[in-house]
């Protein structure tokens, strides 16, 4: 598994109809995993279910109403990469769509994205084994 992830929050903006972003994004994974040093994509639907600090022994304070800031983004994308930095890999997605090879829908300046570089700090865990 590659140790560096790109992750894109999102959500559709309003006008745009969730299968009509459903459909634009499907194909715009497809689209950008196609420059070189991103070796897969995977789409995610999102809920928030947790904000803010612990209150008490499993309660933190959205479970007792209190959220820190809204959860604006229904959507995740993930990208693995491996062998380029991630600014290498912005600037080659944005000269796919200033040179046309990448479309982009007429409502995409209306999308809020937010975005984060994650780099491995340690290996990967799974659960050991149980002696019987």
């Amino acid at each position: 598994m590659p140790n560096n992830l790109y992750l894109v929050f999102s959500g559709p903006p309003d006008g745009v109809s969730a299968e009509e972003y459903e459909r634009w994004y499907h194909q715009h994974v497809r689209e950008n995993i196609l420059v070189p040093g991103f070796s897969a994509g995977q789409r995610f639907a999102i809920a928030q279910t947790m904000s803010g600090s612990r209150v008490a022994s499993g309660t933190f304070d959205s479970d007792v109403g209190e959220r820190n800031e809204p959860a604006p983004f229904t959507h995740l994308a993930l990208y693995e990469y491996d062998g380029r930095t991630i600014d290498e890999l912005r600037h080659d997605l944005f000269a796919r769509i200033e040179s046309g090879e990448t479309i982009l829908p007429e409502w995409f300046d209306r999308v809020h994205f937010m975005t984060w570089d994650c780099k491995a700090i340690e290996d990967r865990v799974v659960p050991e084994p149980v002696s019987a």
